[in-house]
């Protein structure tokens, strides 16, 4: 009992400051004008045209669209997966509290759709970054997505 407890803590702790540094990590993503947002995702994108050099071998130059496009693609899947974490971490957070499960599900849910609209209303003011309606549909497959991941490993984490 006195260790299950110990575990729940420490767990809680371990996700709260998992929490905290990925919402550090948001916000500097975010605080890149657009010239660094390019500049990161380029890299990631070169890597990934590398990896496929490797395996398909070099073929004939990718084109100048399909390099922006999947700079898009990655820069929209990072915020993706950053918000996946998000809603993860609370769903695991609000179990060791011993939350009943639907308001484990409807908090991380409202808080990590909350956190994601504050983080677009914060790239209004940064130079070269808009925010953008589309972007709300990313918030909506979060949502969804947390729900799903919390119906998999949600009761994973109830310590009884």
């Amino acid at each position: 009992m006195y260790m299950e407890k110990f575990l729940e803590q420490n767990l809680r702790i371990i996700c709260i400051v998992l929490l905290i540094i990925l919402l550090i990590v948001i916000f500097i993503f975010s605080s890149q004008n657009s010239r660094e947002s390019l500049n990161t995702s380029s890299k990631v994108t070169n890597i990934i045209l590398k990896i496929q050099d490797k395996i398909y071998g070099n073929r004939n130059n990718p084109s100048l669209v399909r390099i922006n496009d999947l700079q898009v693609l990655i820069r929209k899947l990072a915020h993706y997966i950053l918000y996946i974490f998000v809603g993860v971490l609370l769903i695991i957070i609000f179990t060791t509290l011993s939350f009943d499960d639907k308001y484990r599900l409807i908090l991380s849910m409202l808080i990590s759709g909350n956190l994601a609209s504050i983080d677009e209303i914060h790239q209004m003011f940064i130079y070269g970054r808009t925010p953008k309606l589309t972007d709300g549909c990313r918030y909506i497959y979060v949502r969804c997505f947390n729900r799903n991941m919390y119906r998999i490993c949600g009761k994973k984490y109830v310590f009884e």
